[in-house]
């Protein structure tokens, strides 16, 4: 009985689907509590809006597996052309109706970047960057380093990134001095 709106924490409801859906006539468990509760009985229509609910939750609304395939050819042709380093990447992640990219470095991990909400058109996403400060999307923050590539399409978007938080390229000198570095810490510990 994960992901429960808080609205309808505590309603009578009869049973769990296959799903995870629950029907009308047994108590849920308080999700902030994780125990049974028994708050109050649902009227017929908290149940309804409890099944519309569940069932918005549950539809593929979603983003088009023809649109993924498309975002995942610009992703590619992007790191290809515009960051051009093997050890530098952008990926997508999908939930719902959201993709959120993420900037994969082999030399120091991965990187919240942004969140674009698919609104219908590949040529306008709903933009929200990653701000590391209070670690959400803030779709209200436009006064950032590469705010100016903002403009609805999934490249402006990676440029902004790019801005907003830059990728440096390691030179062959930081890359030698990376590897001594390791091969010496290894030598003292033991490792």
């Amino acid at each position: 009985m994960t992901g429960l709106n808080p609205r309808f924490t505590g309603c009578l409801v009869t049973g769990v689907s296959n799903a995870g859906v629950a029907l009308p006539g047994h108590w849920v468990k308080n999700r902030i509590a994780n125990r049974p509760t028994r708050l109050h009985a649902c009227t017929g229509r908290e149940s309804v809006l409890f099944l519309q609910h569940m069932k918005r939750r549950k539809s593929g609304s979603g983003i088009p597996a023809e649109v993924k395939e498309q975002v995942e050819k610009r992703i590619e042709t992007f790191n290809r052309t515009v960051i051009n380093d093997p050890n530098c990447r952008y990926q997508a992640r999908y939930m719902g109706s959201s993709l959120f990219l993420d900037r994969v470095d082999d030399n120091l991990g991965e990187t919240k970047i942004c969140r674009l909400k698919f609104t219908g058109d590949l040529e306008d996403w709903d933009f929200a960057i990653y701000r590391y400060s209070r670690e959400v999307y803030d779709p209200d923050e436009w006064l950032f380093p590469g705010g100016e590539f903002v403009n609805g399409t999934l490249e402006g978007a990676m440029r902004a990134g790019l801005k907003a938080y830059p990728y440096v390229k390691m030179s062959r000198l930081m890359k030698l001095v990376r590897w001594f570095v390791r091969g010496t810490l290894g030598r003292l510990t033991g490792a």
